[in-house]
């Protein structure tokens, strides 16, 4: 691999069903913040689907795909997970191609609200982010609907 990869997005979803036969991702239950009743919250396994772009080469060996969860007020990784993203050693890719690449997290706890940060890192080095908003929330209901 000769370039530097694009991460050209990060989707959060409850679960992620790969077809056999065509390769393609249906992602259900797609979100991207958490309303919570309370705090400690404990976060439901869900889903990060990572999607690679600007690859251009060949690969001489797998690469290390980190997805990680983290709280930036006080640089706490919370969850992360790891895979390895490999080819075929005969395949050039163009530059054009995405690679899909869904990871599991798995169940943990979050103390606060905040702005949280769930960053990809390739080999050791960040190459995307996003940040996912956790906020407290109340029963009220809206002052013109019924309760």
């Amino acid at each position: 691999m000769n370039s530097d990869p694009v991460i050209s997005g990060i989707i959060l979803s409850d679960l992620v069903i790969r077809e056999w036969a065509t390769g393609k991702l249906s992602l259900i239950g797609c979100f991207n913040l958490y309303n919570v009743p309370g705090f400690p919250f404990q976060v439901p396994p869900f889903f990060v689907t990572v999607m690679i772009t600007n690859i251009k080469g060949k690969f001489e060996k797998p690469k290390t795909v980190t997805v990680r969860f983290e709280d930036p007020s006080n640089a706490c990784v919370l969850a992360n997970m790891s895979s390895q993203m490999n080819a075929p050693s005969d395949y050039n890719f163009t530059g054009v191609e995405v690679l899909e690449l869904p990871f599991p997290l798995f169940s943990f706890f979050i103390s606060h609200a905040g702005n949280y940060s769930i960053d990809v890192i390739i080999d050791g080095e960040k190459v995307g982010s996003r940040k996912i908003a956790v906020m407290s929330t109340t029963a009220q209901h809206p002052p013109n609907q019924k309760q």
